[in-house]
């Protein structure tokens, strides 16, 4: 599978990805800022919670992530958090 049939691939999962507040898929919501997959099969995602104070959100991108990292093209994923407090402790958890 080449870069640009993986960066689709992804794509089509996040784009039905639902938030877990409602029937609303990430792309839809804007959540997804960024989205670069590296040679190494590393999938880097820029994204912005829409509730920067819930688990629920960190649980559901913990999901998303196992969700991605369940093709064997991808070997991790990386995300970077924006615009909540303390972005790295979101990152901490999610980059484990």
């Amino acid at each position: 599978m080449n870069k640009k049939q993986l960066t689709r691939k992804i794509a089509k999962i996040i784009g039905n990805w639902k938030d877990v507040h409602d029937d609303k898929v990430f792309f839809e919501r804007d959540y997804v800022k960024k989205i670069e997959v590296e040679p190494s099969g590393t999938v880097c995602l820029t994204i912005k919670p829409s509730r920067p104070h819930c688990p629920c959100c960190l649980l559901n991108l913990k999901k998303l992530s196992k969700k991605l990292r369940s093709n064997k093209q991808i070997h991790s994923v990386n995300f970077t958090i924006i615009d909540v407090p303390e972005p790295h402790r979101w990152m901490q958890i999610l980059n484990d």
